[in-house]
């Protein structure tokens, strides 16, 4: 449970302004955050893209050091490139609100985007773990994903799966 406090938002505002600066962008950048953070009820059917072939502008510190701790360690999962495209396996989708992937770099084919569609926008997941049988459960997953390539994933410039904001 996260309560509010009185305090100084201004690092949070000026951090955010800095990351996406496209007023549209960073509004719906900061609905997704909400949504995700206050309203664990709803799920997303997109997920979220940042792209920056600069490094450290803070792609990663809005995914893995202020949305996972908000969402609680155990709620989290840092699945790599090849555990989506290359792994028969899945468990890193089951019980889980985010998975943060911090570099993707797929862009070369659809593998990734066509693995990640089911987990972004179905109900149902079956979760495939080693040595265990597969079981199907609610899918409650929401992707937040990063690359420093233009080429991060392969999709259609219409994909409503993906928000992709200016960084």
């Amino acid at each position: 449970h996260i309560k509010r406090e009185k305090g100084d938002c201004t690092p949070w505002e000026e951090f955010i302004n800095s990351l996406i600066p496209i007023d549209a962008d960073r509004n719906e950048a900061l609905r997704w955050i909400a949504t995700l953070v206050v309203h664990p009820e709803i799920k997303m059917h997109y997920g979220m893209l940042l792209i920056s072939e600069t490094q450290g502008v803070g792609k990663t510190t809005l995914g893995q050091d202020i949305l996972a701790p908000l969402m609680g360690t155990t709620n989290v999962s840092y699945p790599s490139e090849q555990d989506i495209v290359e792994s028969n396996f899945n468990y890193w989708q089951a019980n889980k609100r985010l998975a943060v992937v911090n570099e993707i770099y797929a862009g070369h084919s659809t593998k990734a985007y066509d693995k990640l569609k089911s987990v972004i926008t179905d109900k149902f997941i079956e979760v495939n773990k080693k040595y265990q049988s597969t079981y199907e459960i609610e899918n409650w997953l929401h992707i937040f994903a990063c690359s420093n390539s233009m080429r991060a994933i392969k999709i259609s410039d219409d994909d409503r799966r993906w928000f992709i904001p200016r960084v």
